[in-house]
């Protein structure tokens, strides 16, 4: 169900989201409690168009739904150059099939379709979409209106000015309708306006424009491409923004809106996913078993004492009484033989093909008919169904069946087909599997150093696949698109401190510098090669060596305050950016991974970032969060409820740093004030915590010449790197509370063999219980960790 579920990307922004999920568990609860009284399985069916991946993923969500809710879901595959005629042909098949409750047509139509024919031709007690016309809403603006009242806004919408713009699969015709009978003050459009000023030549004259007295709310459904909805668009009159719009894209299902309006305070704001969608979803499940109620009422009824037929089965009273005083009718269905049904071909299924549709209209409901009167619904009833009745034995029932009846000659009752069988038992196989794979599945929350998380991210990710030569290739783009960045910058200070009127004339390299820094298309690949080319003359070194400069501690205090892991990877050299350009900027150059860990910065805004582990018995979800989204209390919920275990990372190389923002701030500091707001959270009371103390051999290498002492005062190990380890093991130990469980590793998470050892000590440490719970065996449990506790002395060295 993650199609449903609100992305932590919409949480930390400071608008207010009308989710459904208070709507959807009240509906769910009234699910649990309807479907199955009375014996008879809710069936809902859908006749299911493969217009795309969009149309195949929706179906699949509402499988999940119905089994959450408890109601069979049973899918008829229609090719998409099917005539409107075969489609009504089989939406009658599913009108008489009295096993069936609720029909839905699967939106979007293929062009050549009749919408509103085959619309109209569902039974409307079974039209789940807006079923018996006057009794039921259109069920999208249904799933708004409950959506509303539940966030107290009904009455301020009714004063509001609501503008609905675009057309679709959930506005339609129908839903703007029953808006404007809900709220008076309604606009529409099919293109998104936003001076409100609705066109009349670009949708159908449904209501003449008017002026609302307060402010504005506006429901889009655009077919304009994921995040359309940008905040310039939106005045600061408009105080709700519904969006109904869905897009499947590779980072999962995106609306109209984009994500820059979730930082509007001013807003309240009904996301995709996670917004009316889950309702709307469940409402289907709630009317089909609403519609299961009133055929079943239909079916309990009496009968005006003459004969029906229902698809092949003829019903007639008998009049039984049990004593003097007590009479009642019973109505016995007996199949027809075919012969004997030619006579009455509206309520067969036949072959509709170059047949008028005019033969196909369904037949309506006779309003004239009185309480006692009712079409029965044979398949209804389980075989049998008169034991319940009365006491009359089974002998005396079946003397009633009539003589002539031959067993050969009968038809038999409308059957679901094999082929939807097979398809029903597949979903079925499928959410089995889901559930099985969702309890292997564990939960990861990384925390701690925003380099850290994305380089443990990235090595997880050449566990399961290597890189391939086409992201290589991107690699080499962003590469040297970064490392030009940092050579920019530096040039940059270079100018400002060098770069003086009577220095450039006596040095013309200053002037190219200054020349560079103030070209007007810096990223021009012209400018960039001379920008190297300077960058990497040893004339530059010279003339700033006169004035003092020096162009190698530039860069370190450069890096050392932006970009730190550049410094302290062994792979970088050290930090020499020189070098790096000679090898980046090389034609023959082939990024390494390393240099993907390092340079390619292209997932660095993302809020989530998330990676699988596969191991043998189970899968490891990580999901990372960065530390700059804000407002953490209003979504660190979610992840309380399945997270198995939380997994913080602190750069053990940071501690003679300060954050870039505030310079009075030590890096460390800030990581332990962070562990400890997570170690003390309610939230997390009763989850495991495994940290790990990475880049350890630049922490040793670091002590012996900045002390710890001068950031910690009351360390007193000197230059001695162990002492100074467990100086630190120790402070985290001190912010946790005493009866947390959490687990210390330290290990170099540059290295494969690192992030393998981390992974497998936490497996028998942190997730010891889990996995035992999954049937790993104890004993493997512990010839893993032996092992992962000598790959990890290995990989720490001396």
């Amino acid at each position: 169900m993650e199609l449903l579920t609100l992305p932590l990307a919409f949480q930390n922004g400071s608008a207010r989201l009308l989710t459904g999920d208070l709507v959807v568990r009240d509906i769910e609860h009234w699910c649990h409690r309807k479907a199955h009284k009375g014996g008879i399985q809710p069936v809902m069916a859908v006749v299911f168009f493969n217009t795309g991946p969009d149309a195949v993923d929706y179906v699949k969500i509402k499988a999940h739904v119905a089994a959450r809710a408890g109601v069979d879901y049973w899918v008829y595959e229609m090719p998409v150059d099917a005539s409107t005629i075969e489609v009504m042909s089989q939406v009658k098949e599913l009108n008489m099939n009295p096993q069936i409750h609720g029909i839905l047509i699967q939106r979007p139509l293929p062009q050549q379709l009749n919408e509103a024919k085959i619309m109209g031709y569902i039974d409307p007690v079974k039209n789940i979409e807006e079923y018996d016309k006057g009794q039921a809403d259109n069920i999208a603006a249904d799933a708004l209106v409950r959506l509303l009242a539940r966030y107290g806004l009904s009455e301020s919408a009714q004063q509001a000015k609501i503008q609905i713009v675009g057309f679709g699969n959930i506005i339609t015709k129908e839903f703007i309708k029953q808006m404007k009978r809900k709220f008076p003050y309604v606009s529409a459009s099919k293109d998104f306006d936003p001076s409100y000023d609705t066109s009349t030549d670009k949708h159908e004259p449904l209501q003449e424009e008017v002026q609302a007295p307060r402010a504005s709310m506006i429901i889009s459904e655009l077919h304009c491409g994921p995040g359309f909805i940008k905040e310039s668009m939106i005045k600061p009159e408009v105080s709700v923004l519904v969006d109904l719009g869905f897009y499947v894209t590779e980072k999962g299902v995106i609306g109209d809106v984009s994500h820059a309006l979730f930082d509007r305070s001013d807003l309240s704001i009904a996301p995709t996913p996670g917004g009316v969608l889950p309702i709307l979803l469940w409402i289907m499940m709630e009317r089909t078993i609403k519609a299961k109620q009133m055929i079943a009422k239909e079916d309990l009824r009496g009968c005006n004492g003459r004969s029906e037929r229902v698809s092949g089965v003829m019903a007639w009273p008998v009049h039984l009484t049990l004593c003097s005083s007590i009479c009642f009718t019973v109505m016995v269905l007996h199949p027809v033989s075919k012969s004997s049904m030619d006579c009455d071909k509206e309520n067969i299924y036949i072959d509709t093909s170059g047949i008028d549709e005019d033969s196909l209209r369904c037949p309506k409901p006779d309003a004239s008919r009185g309480a006692g009167s009712h079409r029965i619904r044979a398949e209804s009833r389980p075989a049998r169904w008169w034991e319940g009745l009365c006491p009359l034995s089974t002998k005396s029932m079946q003397s009633l069946e009539p003589p002539s009846a031959r067993e050969e000659d009968c038809l038999s009752l409308p059957s679901y087909p094999a082929e939807a069988e097979a398809r029903t038992r597949a979903i079925d196989q499928y959410l089995a599997a889901e559930s099985q794979r969702s309890k292997r599945q564990l939960k990861i929350i990384l925390f701690g150093d925003e380099h850290e998380k994305s380089l443990f991210l990235k090595q997880t990710r050449l566990l399961e696949v290597p890189l391939s030569n086409e992201e290589r290739a991107d690699v080499r783009a962003e590469a040297r698109r970064f490392v030009a960045s940092i050579c920019r910058e530096c040039l940059h200070i270079v100018d400002e401190h060098a770069c003086q009127p009577e220095w450039i004339n006596t040095h013309p390299v200053l002037g190219c510098v200054k020349e560079i820094v103030s070209s007007e298309d810096p990223e021009d690949e012209e400018t960039v090669e001379s920008m190297v080319n300077l960058y990497c003359d040893d004339e530059l070194r010279l003339a700033l060596n006169q004035f003092g400069h020096n162009l190698e501690t530039i860069e370190r205090r450069f890096l050392n305050s932006r970009f730190p892991h550049i410094l302290t990877c062994p792979c970088t050299g050290n930090g020499n950016l020189s070098k790096l350009l000679k090898r980046i900027f090389a034609p023959e150059y082939v990024p390494t991974e390393h240099d993907w860990f390092h340079f390619d910065q292209r997932r660095s805004g993302r809020v989530a970032q998330e990676a699988l582990i596969h191991r043998d018995s189970h899968m490891l979800q990580l999901l990372q969060i960065t530390d700059r989204s804000t407002q953490r209390r209003k979504w660190i919920h979610v992840l309380v409820d399945d997270a198995a275990c939380l997994l913080f990372i602190c750069n053990l190389a940071i501690y003679d740093q300060t954050l870039l923002e505030d310079e009075t701030i030590n890096r460390l500091h800030e990581d332990l004030i962070l562990f400890s707001s997570l170690a003390n959270s309610r939230w997390f009371a009763q989850t495991p915590f495994f940290v790990i103390l990475s880049n350890i051999s630049a922490f040793r290498n670091k002590i012996l010449q900045s002390p710890l002492s001068k950031w910690f005062p009351q360390f007193e190990g000197g230059n001695n790197g162990d002492a100074a380890l467990e100086f630190i093991k120790d402070r985290f130990r001190e912010f946790a509370k005493p009866d947390q469980n959490i687990y210390i590793h330290v290990a170099d998470i540059y290295s494969t063999e690192g992030v393998i050892a981390a992974i497998e000590t936490m497996e028998n440490r942190s997730l010891r219980q889990v996995l035992e719970e999954l049937g790993m065996a104890p004993n493997e449990c512990q010839d893993e960790s032996s092992r992962a506790l000598k790959r990890s002395e290995n990989t720490l060295g001396p």
